[in-house]
């Protein structure tokens, strides 16, 4: 298991990601699918922020981002099959 940068060209990989996380959240399809262009990870936002992707075995566990303007948090998401096994914590750490 590794924490590597994210590659521009997993930005569609790890929006599908985010809203399938969030979609597990029990919220309603409608909310879900109002949030996905907030969920949207670009080429441009991995280019201008700082976005890193938990791997195991090449298989993407989860990734988190931090703003590189406000060095802030911004997304956190683990692959819902991931859930509840850890993961979250050793991103957070």
């Amino acid at each position: 298991m590794k924490i590597r940068e994210a590659l521009l060209s997993e930005a569609n990989e790890l929006s599908e990601l985010a809203l399938h996380s969030k979609a597990t959240w029990n919220y309603s399809e409608e909310f879900i699918l109002a949030c996905k262009e907030d969920l949207t990870i670009t080429e441009e936002y991995i280019k201008n922020n700082f976005v890193y992707v938990l791997v195991n075995d090449n298989a993407k566990i989860g990734f988190f981002s931090f703003l590189r303007n406000d060095k802030a948090l911004d997304f956190l998401y683990i692959h819902p099959h991931y859930k509840g096994k850890g993961y979250g914590k050793i991103l957070w750490e």
